[in-house]
């Protein structure tokens, strides 16, 4: 998935009201610190899952990944 297509589905799931950003961002998150965000996410499931990739996959396929 592209970083474009992960930003767009961390802002539709209303991640931007997480984030502190810089006064001049005008709170405009950054496309490739969501995308990051989404990422880190996907991969926090996966360690404390144990590593279990049935979980982690349900998570992806949730999220329409």
């Amino acid at each position: 998935m592209s970083n474009e297509n992960l930003k767009r589905l961390g802002e539709s799931l209303g991640l931007n009201a997480y984030f502190r950003l810089n006064p001049a961002s005008q709170g405009v998150v950054p496309r490739s610190m969501m995308a990051t965000t989404m990422e880190a996410i996907i991969g926090a499931v996966y360690l404390d899952s144990g590593k279990d990739m049935a979980t982690t996959r349900a998570l992806v396929n949730r999220l329409g990944i």
